[in-house]
């Protein structure tokens, strides 16, 4: 690649990659240490307040979209409900502490931006879960359990915990022995199976993303980004504009309100969106990443989903607030 592809490539993977290993680690220890069926019993099994709940986690798991990810799949695989899953993924990228204090900031003198966005992407979280809680891919949690799984070793620690209390004549020390012993045996595996999840998952979507950045520097690279800024001088051209920088630039949730810059005073209300919604949801980055973790029909319909109601949205607001 070229010098300049080369800088495109750094600058994607060292603002992607630490968000990335985020995700990895919340997604290994919900393997690692959470009972599968605990984690989906702990979220509303409704459609509308499953995805009301999932839209909302995004501001205790602020890991960014690509983090984003991986913990979407562990709900996926442990059983979480669909409405909770795919609320999450859309809106946790931008409804989360740090994106939200970056617009407001970047935007303070058009708090409207921070505002909309905000909304915007709530309300499409909310939808785009409630639409696929109709899919019927998703996996039944197993009932069989290995002499690896969280599970075996919580029901073990508590039947020697209870057995050791039944027994009024043993001595303090050899009850608090045993106690030790079975506290050991329920951390120890767990904190192994945590430490492989956590390098398999990082080898293979350390892998997809590189390829990933890979594919977004080249696209930006030969993105004729001034004749299209060019071309975009009536709002629905503006919109499609915006909405293939957003979708092909590829910049991370967190960092792309730091994009518009100089283009703040030209665009029309709906065009920021139009940039926003597909930077922070949907980039070329981030679909090697999806495309690992869901099924290619599921992939295709987020997208297509995601942009269609991306151009709805912005369409509306330009024509309605300019």
């Amino acid at each position: 690649m070229s010098p300049i592809a080369n800088t495109l490539f750094s600058s994607l993977f060292l603002t992607s990659f630490p968000f990335l290993l985020a995700g990895i680690a919340v997604s290994s220890f919900l393997a690692a240490f959470v009972n599968d069926r605990k984690l989906a019993a702990f979220f509303p099994r409704g459609r509308v307040l499953g995805a009301i709940v999932g839209s909302l986690l995004g501001l205790l798991l602020p890991v960014g979209q690509y983090g984003t990810i991986p913990i979407a799949r562990r709900f996926f695989r442990q059983g979480v409900p669909l409405a909770v899953v795919f609320s999450f993924l859309v809106a946790a990228p931008t409804l989360n502490v740090l994106t939200l204090w970056l617009t407001w900031q970047f935007f303070a003198e058009r708090s409207s931006i921070f505002f909309y966005r905000s909304i915007a992407v709530w309300i499409l979280a909310i939808s785009i879960g409630i639409l696929f809680s109709y899919y019927r891919g998703q996996p039944q949690i197993k009932e069989e359990k290995s002499l690896e799984s969280p599970e075996f070793f919580e029901e073990d620690l508590s039947a020697i915990e209870e057995e050791i209390e039944d027994r009024s004549g043993i001595s303090d020390i050899i009850h608090e022995y045993k106690i030790k012993r079975s506290r050991q045996r329920f951390w120890l595996p767990n904190l192994s199976l945590f430490v492989r999840n956590f390098t398999r998952e990082t080898l293979e979507f350390g892998a997809l993303l590189i390829w990933g950045c890979t594919i977004a520097s080249l696209f930006q690279l030969w993105l004729p980004q001034q004749q299209l800024i060019e071309w975009g001088q009536i709002p629905e051209a503006q919109i499609l504009v915006m909405i293939l920088f957003g979708f092909g630039l590829s910049v991370n949730s967190s960092l792309s309100v730091l994009v518009p810059g100089s283009l703040t005073t030209t665009l029309f209300t709906g065009s920021f969106l139009a940039y926003f919604l597909p930077a922070s949801l949907i980039n070329i980055q981030g679909v090697p990443l999806l495309l690992a973790s869901f099924s290619r029909k599921v992939v295709l319909y987020l997208v297509l989903l995601l942009l269609s109601f991306t151009f709805l949205i912005s369409l509306t607001l330009s024509f309605y607030l300019g």
